[in-house]
């Protein structure tokens, strides 16, 4: 087997296992969690298996720079618990499919970023996929047949897609420019503070205490095999294939999240989302294809490095 085919499988394997992400968490809400208490479990299971990591290997990553704290700290709450949270209260609000294709309008969300705050030039290429984005997320979202999905997770789904945003842009112009792996495991650290400070506050983290088994064991899977083993695929995957070759294999996460939730929930995409969403998926492509075009960044994390 190859070395650039093998790195195709673990990519496939990246979308396939954080493709799952949705219905797991489906599951452990019907298990009588909370979005806020699932998270703040998988956080705290996935930072503790990171931190185990760190300290073998990269005790260095373990200690901020004083000066660096604050944008680490934002960063966690913002790229990490904001994502987290508001992409699971979309995946048990709306059809998961919806709610992913949603999500990958970050991308989007990152350009426009760029161009406002560091004046990065647009081309009309990238503007052309942004107007196909946002037609395609109004279909999507029935603005065409008039059948509106719930407006809650519509939104959720959206802003998790900006949280994942800021969680890129500080890679790409921020604290993430020296020390990636650095930025990922204090981005978990504060994101497991920030949201596990909200589940006590809100009397949520309760929850944990009462649910069932299978409650448990989708939070285990959420962690081990959706958060951290995703992370370990995509950075095993990385060193055989370039990262925008990456990039855009890791989009089969779109069409797996589809896959498990009909296989697990019988859950068919409606006419609109299909159509929305095929409108979405090519604009992120042809995005992801026009970047790649332009050559490779050498600063920032990869487009998975936190699912």
């Amino acid at each position: 087997m190859g070395r650039a085919v093998f790195g195709f499988i673990l990519v496939v394997l990246v979308g396939l296992f954080g493709g799952a992400t949705g219905p797991i968490e489906r599951f452990a809400f019907h298990a009588g969690l909370t979005p806020l208490s699932i998270n703040a479990a998988r956080l705290l299971i996935s930072t503790a298996i990171i931190l185990a990591f760190a300290a073998s290997f990269r005790k260095e990553a373990l200690f901020p720079g004083r000066k660096e704290l604050p944008w680490h700290i934002l960063n966690g709450t913002f790229g990490i618990g904001v994502t987290y949270v508001a992409t699971n209260v979309a995946f048990v609000r709306i059809p998961v499919g919806l709610a992913m294709m949603l999500f990958y309008l970050a991308p989007f969300w990152v350009m426009l970023a760029a161009r406002l705050f560091w004046k990065e030039p647009v081309t009309p290429i990238q503007a052309a996929c942004l107007v196909l984005a946002l037609a395609g997320t109004w279909v999507a979202v029935g603005g065409v047949s008039g059948s509106r999905p719930d407006l809650a997770g519509v939104l959720c789904a959206v802003a998790g897609g900006m949280g994942y945003a800021c969680y890129i842009l500080g890679g790409r112009y921020g604290i993430g420019k020296k020390d990636p792996f650095k930025t990922y495991l204090q981005a978990f650290i504060w994101g497991s503070v920030a949201v596990c400070g909200a589940a006590l506050a809100s009397g949520e983290a309760v929850t944990l205490l009462e649910t069932t088994r299978s409650g448990w064991v989708s939070l285990a899977i959420l962690a081990v095999v959706c958060t951290v083993g995703v992370y370990g695929l995509l950075i095993g995957a990385l060193r055989f294939i370039p990262p925008g070759v990456a990039s855009i294999v890791s989009m089969s996460e779109i069409a797996f999240a589809a896959g498990w939730a009909w296989l697990l929930f019988r859950e068919i995409p409606a006419p609109e989302v299909v159509r929305g969403g095929t409108m979405i998926f090519a604009a992120v492509l042809l995005l992801g294809l026009g970047n790649r075009k332009a050559g490779p960044r050498r600063d920032g994390p990869a487009l998975h490095e936190t699912r």
